[in-house]
């Protein structure tokens, strides 16, 4: 990925709708730290803070780094101590006891930036009824297919550009 498409990502900060998928958001965040920030040589407390991929105002940040895996089989929540058979179900427990740990200035769905990398669109989804089934698997497939070439990512639609350009136009307006 080329620094222009990472400043180019970086100067559009993309609104939180009424739905933001924890489980492609992390893997996002996957992404970005362990293959886009290191080719680019910067460490996540390297990015600036005004740039949407700064931890500061990732959504999930703060519950993720309150997740502790005890092992294969069990999460124990950073908050209060719980523990949980999976990840799915500490996943739920932030969602409904935690969310008033998340911090104001967290405005950004890593989520949003799917698209970009290959995935599946979450608006196209959230149109087909299917917002919560989203396959991991498919998802890994398609950020793995993403990293081998810029050229296999999947084409914008012309709803998604045009919200996007909204988002920019609203956003220069201030």
């Amino acid at each position: 990925m080329s620094l222009f498409l990472f400043v180019l990502l970086s100067s559009v900060t993309l609104s939180i709708d009424a739905y933001c998928s924890r489980e492609i958001s992390r893997l996002v965040r996957k992404y970005l730290f362990h293959n886009i920030l290191p080719s680019l040589q910067l460490r996540p407390v390297d990015v600036l803070e005004t740039c949407p991929f700064h931890p500061s105002h990732d959504i999930y940040h703060d519950h993720e780094i309150h997740k502790q895996a005890v092992d294969a089989l069990e999460y124990k929540c950073g908050y209060c101590g719980k523990l949980f058979v999976n990840e799915f179900y500490i996943d739920r427990h932030m969602d409904r006891h935690h969310n008033n740990m998340i911090p104001v200035n967290a405005t950004t769905c890593l989520a949003d930036y799917c698209p970009i990398l290959g995935c599946s669109s979450r608006h196209d989804d959230k149109k087909n009824g299917m917002a919560d089934k989203y396959s991991t698997a498919a998802i890994t497939s398609s950020i793995a297919n993403a990293k081998k070439s810029f050229g296999s990512l999947n084409r914008c639609h012309q709803e998604d550009i045009d919200h996007t350009v909204r988002l920019c136009e609203d956003l220069s307006s201030k």
